[in-house]
Parts: structure tokens; sequence; C-alpha cells
């Protein structure tokens, strides 16, 4: 089927700001280059009917060529308004505006400290303690030895008040129960800082080392000395608690790490921070290769090794954290990875500065490497941590080109939502893709080790996109996500309050919860290497679970949560098929016989969002749905058909039977949502100058 333009489509320019989509009728000869070398230029991106043809055709105009990019058959180049003037007469030429882009996650540390080792008095032994978190923590529960040489534990004071003088004997004891006092005695002010003090019946020993402590306290965080666990870098090792909600630590229990896999980054590149970055779960060098997609260089990896380690390629903080919440190797006492995948190996991209900008041309150029060296270094998953506004139908936006072609490749693409939400329509480039996998956020109510008050975060992104494609498909965990990245870098420096035992920094936003799912594919790929791009997103699908409002009704629309919360054993033990992309054809969009619009519609009347079929109408509006995921919620505790999309289960499918990502419609001329064109002809000399930014992923409030 040929594919018809929509309404209004040729002899204009549409802008919004950020992108330029120039086909204009006619093949006039080319113009000859500006006479005056000082007028203004900007940097576009050219495509051709390859990318040779594009590289000549824009020297021919007098065009300065930044990249080749023939992953979409065309080049970055900087041209002034004569020479875009006459490239524009090419009919075969298209020329877009290279965004500008940048990084998005967000900050907010939560938890409590023990500062340094404890201080010895008459009898008492005493440490100092933090909240470092921004809201009110309750002490419930605290364990502690110490040597038989103080003798009996009389009483406990937190902050001058007591909060126990029950006498208990050497040389442990637990106190949960039985407080003396009110609870408000046992309370720490967000950023307050106490003393806990220990009374002993006899003298205490002034060793530190003969005494640990371990507080929880009833909002989830806990803290112990001494640390939980230092590894041979010196580096604490914290409980990240992420990959446990989701079930990874069973399959790690299995044996599946990700080993064999590749996990390539396009971010602002790596720190080397910890050499559980530099090696996976099996002691095995896992970093593969360094590519700067700003600079084209790729740094020479053969060597890479414990006596010459990667450079320090991350100023910016962001794409160490999105590395190391995927892949780190880091191990608690407990016997926990920090990372999603220990096991995986890993190749970063930069193509995002130190501040997280970036332009169209690099991240294409970064992405165009993933799919050229994916057979060199074993790439099967490409994470894409960031988002922009969508400003054109998706097909024709060229990093949703070279998204496309990736997926085509055989590479797991996953994408983040953004962090634009609660709002429909803000699913951002490239997460507006229908190909690849989209991820929003879930927050965990500053309580990590309770699921009982998990919420849909507000900044993630919904759905629809502009063309009608119900996304996300899944959201994963992404409120207070502690990962690791240099404290003096931009992020660590700029956002100091994140910032936690080091090298730990906690980010919020779309971004991390993007790196926790590519984690979960990479597990996929290694239990059944065969799988391809479809058969994974559809596991995925397929297995994650809904969050239900108490009458059982959804908590959230799907164009909100998509299919649900991932459940990486889930999808692992999932023989679910076929249900990811039916009636979409990747290789019909780069011929141009077909581009595709979803199901989803818009009620004027009733002004809501609906699929036929498919769920309750949602009218857009944000709403915190009471403690969704409880015991009796499918997020916690469904047991999923093997196939539940094609065999529904009123169980397994919390809306109707419909399947909502299949049978995609060909597209017609008609505007998805409006007669009126939503993209118009403003002049790209006079309108904003690149303002707009697509980000890996602004930075939100955390919640």
């Amino acid at each position: 089927m040929a594919w018809i333009a929509p309404a209004n489509s040729t002899n204009r320019i549409l802008w919004s700001g950020c992108l330029v989509l120039i086909s204009l009728v006619g093949r006039a000869a080319l113009a000859q280059g500006p006479t005056n070398t000082t007028r203004e230029t900007r940097s576009f991106i050219v495509q051709g009917e390859d990318a040779t043809q594009a590289y000549q055709l824009v020297e021919a105009v007098g065009g300065d060529v930044t990249h080749r990019l023939g992953i979409i058959n065309g080049v970055g180049a900087q041209l002034d308004q004569d020479q875009v003037a006459a490239l524009s007469r090419r009919n075969e030429l298209k020329i877009h505006l290279n965004r500008q882009l940048r990084t998005s996650s967000a900050g907010g540390a939560y938890g409590v400290t023990i500062d340094g080792e404890p201080t010895f008095g008459n009898k008492k032994v005493t440490w100092a303690i933090t909240n470092t978190g921004p809201s009110m923590l309750t002490l419930d529960s605290l364990s502690i030895t110490w040597p038989s040489a103080a003798d009996e534990l009389k009483e406990v004071k937190l902050g001058g008040e007591k909060i126990s003088q029950d006498w208990r004997q050497p040389t442990s004891t637990v106190i949960d129960s039985n407080w003396r006092g009110a609870t408000r005695d046992r309370q720490l002010a967000a950023g307050e800082s106490v003393t806990l003090e220990f009374k002993f019946q006899s003298s205490v020993s002034r060793d530190p080392d003969a005494y640990t402590l371990l507080l929880e306290f009833a909002e989830g965080c806990t803290v112990e000395y001494p640390e939980a666990g230092v590894l041979d870098d010196g580096h604490p090792v914290l409980e990240t608690h992420y990959g446990n909600r989701i079930n990874t630590d069973v399959l790690h229990a299995r044996g599946i790490t990700g080993a064999g896999v590749t996990i390539a980054i396009v971010d602002t590149g790596n720190s080397t921070i910890s050499d559980t970055m530099h090696y996976n779960a099996n002691g095995q060098w896992r970093y593969l290769a360094q590519y700067d997609a700003i600079a084209d260089v790729l740094l020479d990896t053969d060597d890479f090794g414990p006596d010459n380690p990667p450079l320090e390629q991350d100023l910016n903080g962001h794409g160490g954290h999105v590395a190391s919440v995927a892949v780190s190797a880091k191990q608690t006492p407990s016997g926990s990875y920090n990372g999603i995948a220990p096991g995986a190996d890993l190749v970063t991209i930069r193509a995002f500065d130190d501040k997280g900008d970036a332009t169209y041309a690099d991240v294409i150029r970064g992405i165009e490497f993933a799919v050229e060296y994916q057979q060199d270094y074993g790439i099967r998953v490409l994470n894409l941590a960031f988002s922009g506004p969508a400003t054109s139908f998706y097909w024709q936006d060229p990093l949703n080109q070279a998204v496309m072609a990736a997926w085509q490749s055989g590479l797991v693409v996953v994408a983040a939502a953004g962090n634009a939400g609660p709002d429909p329509l803000t699913v951002g480039v490239p997460g507006n893709n229908p190909y690849i996998i989209t991820v929003g956020a879930l927050s965990d109510g500053f309580t990590p080790g309770n699921a009982s008050d998990d919420f849909l975060a507000s900044f993630s992104a919904s759905g629809p996109t502009l063309d009608r494609f119900i996304k996300p498909e899944i959201v994963a965990p992404g409120g207070h996500i502690l990962g690791m990245t240099s404290w003096d870098s931009f992020r660590g420096l700029v956002y100091s309050g994140s910032r936690s035992d080091f090298p730990y920094f906690e980010m919020s936003g779309t971004s991390p919860a993007t790196a926790i799912t590519s984690g979960v594919a990479a597990l996929l790929l290694e239990a059944n290497p065969a799988l391809s791009p479809e058969d994974v997103k559809c596991r995925l699908i397929a297995s994650a679970r809904a969050a239900e409002a108490a009458d059982g009704t959804p908590a959230y629309s799907p164009f909100q949560q998509g299919a649900g919360l991932v459940d990486a054993l889930a999808a692992a033990d999932s023989l679910a098929s076929g249900c990811a992309n039916p009636g979409l054809d990747v290789a019909a969009e780069f011929t141009n016989q077909e581009h595709y619009t979803g199901q989803a519609a818009w009620d004027p009347v009733t002004e809501t969002f609906y699929v036929a079929g498919f769920g309750q109408p949602w009218d857009g509006s944000y709403k915190l749905a009471a403690n969704p995921w409880t015991d009796a919620n499918p997020w916690t505790d469904l047991v999923t058909d093997a196939n539940p999309w094609t065999d529904f289960t009123v169980d397994a499918n919390p809306w109707t039977d419909a399947n909502p990502w299949t049978d995609a419609n060909p597209w017609t001329d008609a505007n998805p949502w409006t007669d009126a064109n939503p993209w118009t002809d403003a002049n790209p000399w006079t309108d904003s100058d690149l303002s707009d930014r697509m980000s890996v992923n602004v930075w939100v409030n955390q919640e």
C-alpha cells in the first residue's frame, strides 16, 4: 500500500521550534552556494537516496559536512539560508534542523546515615545519626552487639530522650517493642542529626570494631555499623532494592545474570569509579568499548584491563548512573547485586556533553555505531534514556528512523517515556516509536523496602502518542534509584543533596527505569539467546502486572502504565510470542510503502481517550491511587498465564480481552487527532533558536 501524505504536507515547512522537514516539489538545478561567506549558518540533517548523494549535494552548494549518517541515508551539515533553499529544490532530499537534546533524571536523597565511628564515655557508647532525606523517619527496630566486657545494657537514648530502659544481657539484643515514651522520641526530622547513646552496667571496650549496630525505620530505610560491606576498591555496598522489587534476585539465584549479552548505552559516557563496572559478576573484564560520538572517536579498547582502565569520560554523571543501575556487579553481604544484569558486558557511547546536551546528529551517529559494531561486541540491547518533544509523525523524525533501523538490525531498543508527565500526549522521541520498548516510572514513596505504597510517578510521561499508539508499554522502578557516579561530576556538584555514601548517587526519572528494563532484557536474552526484539517486547508486555485500585478496577490508565510493572521472573518464564508489533512492518517504513497509526481515539463528547474494547476511557487526569500495590494487587502476587495476551483470564488482564498492541492501521491522509495540522510553517530563520531540547532525562522533583 502506498503511503498517502497527510493533508497539506507538501509545499510547506513543518516547524515547531526544533524540527524542519522540507520536501518541496520540483527538480530544479541546485543553486550555487552563497557569495556572502559571513551569513549565519545552522546545523541540519540532510537525507537523500543514500549518504553519498547527500554528502555530494551538500558540498556542491558549499555546505560543511559534519557527520556521515549512513543509518538514515544522510549527513549532518552546517548550512546557511541560501544553501538550505538550494538543497530544498531537490525533491529527493529531506532537510531537518539538527535538534538539541538534553539528559533528564531527578534527585533528592532519602535515608539515614551513621556518621563515623562510635565515641566512648564512662560506660557509654554513642553514634551520631543523620536523617539525610526530605521527610520524617521513625526508628522501628535496633539491633546491637557488644563485647562481654561491657556487661549488661541498661538504657538507650536518642537525641537525649530515653527510648528503652530494659536491662539486656550481653552480648547482643534486638529492641523492637515496649518502647519508652512517645513515638515522637524515636523520630528524626528531615536533615536532623542526633546522638544515639547506649549505657552499660560496666566499663566499655573502646575498640570500635567490637560493636555492630543495625537501625531499621518504619519508612523502610535501614543503616548499619560497620557498613554493610566494602569491596577491595574501598567503596561501600548499599542495598538498592529495585532488583528485588521486580524479582531479578530470583533469576540471579538461578545463575541468570545477563552473561554473554552486551548492553550499549547512548548517554553522557561512563564513570570509572568502581571495579564492579569494569568486571562482571563472573570476574571477567566486561567494558568492551568506549565510543565518543561527539568527536567520532573509538577509544582503543584492545588493551583495556586492570593496568589500563577506560578513560574517565562521564563529566555529567547521568551515563555512569544509568550504566551502574543496569549492570553493577556490587554484591552485598546478603548476596544481592546492585545492578539488574551484573553479568552483562558493556559498551558506552558518549553523545551528550558534560551538561547533558546533545544534538540529533551526534545521537544518530552513536546509534549507527551500535548497529555497525553489534557483532564485534555482542551488542543485543540498546539503552536510550532520553526524550524530547515529538514534533512530527514518528516515521518523519530522523532519530526515530535511526531507532527503527537499530530495531530492524536485531537490537532490543529500550527508551524512556520521558519526564514530561502526567498529562496525556507527553511521551517524547524516541519513546513514541511504535516498534521499541518504552518505559514509564513508578516511585517507592521513599520506602524502598516496602512495595505497598508504590505509585505511578507524576513526572512519568503518558500516551497516547500523536500517532495514536499506546505508550509506554511498561513501567519500572524510577523513584530514588541508587546508582554510582562521581561526586565531582556535573550532577554530583549541582545536585549534591542527592549524594549518598560514595560512590552512590540518587536519581529519579524514566531514565533509571529504562536502565532497569534494559537489564531485564539482558537477563531474558541470556536465558534464551534466540529471542528476537519482538519476542523480548512481547514477553515483557505479557508478563507485566497492572496496578489495580481497591475495587478491582485499573488504578491507572493503560496510557499511563501500559501493561503494568515489569516482572523479570515472569518474563523469563514466559512462553508468550506474537503479541508485540503485529501489523507493523519496519521494512515497509524505509521504502515508504506504509506507515502506521495505533488504535487510540479521542471522544470529544466525554473528552476522554480510549481504545475500543480495552479498559476504561481516560480523561487525562492524574490521581494518586490509594495503595494500588497491596496484597490483592496483581503487581505483587499475580501468577500470569504462559501467554495471557492470547489466552486471557480476568486476573491476567484487569481490563478486557482486547489487545491494544495488535492490528496497527496503515496511515491515512487524516490528522490523527484533529483536522488542523499541529505543526506550522513558521520561518526557521526567525523562530525560536533551538531552545527545544531532548533530554537524558530533565531533572524533576523526587516524590
